[in-house]
């Protein structure tokens, strides 16, 4: 029996494919710089973010969304502003599942991530890269 799933949870698991590449290369690029090339930890991280968020624009953009537009300067900006958003909804997540709900932190953290996951999914989806049939939509 084949499971067929709708073409939004389809490119959902694909934008989660893509950020474990993403997500595999930053920490290649960490552990590199950091262990390896014996740069300070904190440069080392910036730069694995860095590395991370110019890999993910270009790997959401071309595989993920499959998004052709020319107005690449405007969507990486709005990827920035999606990117931060949901990393700090996240992050009052956490400290909320920790402090109010008395969640385990390991536990707490996969709850959170898994709301950035969502979040930061639907805003590139419905913001960075939105299609000319979501505009005639909304």
């Amino acid at each position: 029996m084949r499971i067929i799933f709708p073409p939004l949870f389809k490119q959902f698991f694909k934008f989660c494919r893509v950020g474990t590449i993403n997500t595999i290369v930053s920490l290649v690029v960490i552990f590199v710089l950091s262990e390896l090339m014996d740069i300070h930890y904190v440069l080392a991280n910036v730069s694995g973010y860095l590395v991370g968020i110019i890999l993910g624009f270009a790997l959401h953009k071309s595989m993920t969304f499959q998004n052709t537009s020319k107005h690449t300067k405007t969507q990486f900006m709005q990827f920035l502003i999606v990117f931060l958003v949901t990393y700090i909804l996240q992050l009052i997540a956490l400290v909320f599942f920790v402090h109010v709900l008395h969640i385990l932190n390991f536990i707490s953290q996969i709850l959170a991530i898994g709301i950035y996951t969502c979040l930061n999914f639907l805003g590139n989806r419905f913001f960075t890269f939105k299609t000319s049939q979501d505009k005639k939509t909304s």
